[in-house]
């Protein structure tokens, strides 16, 4: 059976090293812990993008996932000085980050001819 800790841990550790240095470094940082767990409280864990569906009825309140991850809007690639802007932030789940992301997405099949 596979230790999910050491695995979390090891494939973490490969995703850092493919990663700016300095955005790493922010995001090991007390600052972005404390701001991001400031972000998920203020929106009591609730997904805000999962929200807004159930708030325009696209979702059903059972359907709004818990929010784990913080997004920035405007990426810290495209402004570093952003990274800590409280309201250049989203709190959102797992599932909706990574489809912000474009990550893990199923490509749609192509109709044959």
């Amino acid at each position: 059976m596979v230790n999910k800790k050491l695995y979390d841990k090891k494939y973490n550790e490969k995703y850092d090293r493919a990663r700016n240095p300095e955005h790493v470094k922010f995001y090991n940082s007390t600052e972005w812990k404390m701001l991001k767990e400031k972000k998920l409280q203020e929106v009591q864990y609730k997904c805000q993008l999962c929200n807004a569906d159930y708030k325009n009825g696209k979702k059903s309140m059972s359907e709004v996932k818990f929010a784990t991850d913080v997004h920035h809007i405007v990426g810290i690639d495209d402004d570093f000085n952003k990274r800590l802007d409280y309201r250049n932030l989203y709190a959102v789940c797992h599932d909706c980050h990574n489809r912000i992301h474009g990550r893990f997405q199923k490509k749609k099949k192509r109709p044959s001819s």
